[in-house]
């Protein structure tokens, strides 16, 4: 079972019953503005090398939009995972899809959805074009 918890902004991943999860905790991100007014959309990925604790150590962009990928990277630096196995390996690769869906409004309802193992969607509603 998943459960999203939001409190203060922070969305917390509780994670029961299943060993493969490899986060223990996940920070909500937003669609960014700039790239809402352009109508920006698509995937980043993301590779994060890990500290012993989980947390984030370093974060680099494999691919994405130049518009979206510093608040994907950013937001992978705080997230915090959990060991899966006993390797050593210390890296995981994140997927962030960005999406705009809805009438455009100028409030920016966001949906944020994590799909274990590795993927996070953001949906945000477009903004309005001035004539």
């Amino acid at each position: 079972m998943i459960r999203l918890i939001t409190m203060l902004g922070v969305l917390t991943l509780v994670v029961h019953g299943q060993d493969w999860a490899p986060y223990t905790a996940a920070v909500m991100t937003t669609h960014v503005p700039l790239a809402r007014a352009a109508l920006v959309t698509g995937d980043v990925v993301i590779h994060c090398t890990l500290n012993e604790d989980g947390t984030g150590g370093s974060a680099g962009v494999i691919s994405g939009h130049i518009l979206l990928k510093e608040v994907a990277r950013q937001n992978a630096l705080l997230w915090r995972f959990r060991r899966t196995s006993m390797g050593d390996d210390r890296s995981i690769t994140l997927t962030y899809q960005f999406r705009l869906e809805g009438k455009p409004s100028v409030r920016n309802d966001v949906s944020f959805t994590v799909n274990p193992p590795n993927l996070i969607r953001i949906v945000g509603t477009p903004m309005p074009v001035s004539p």
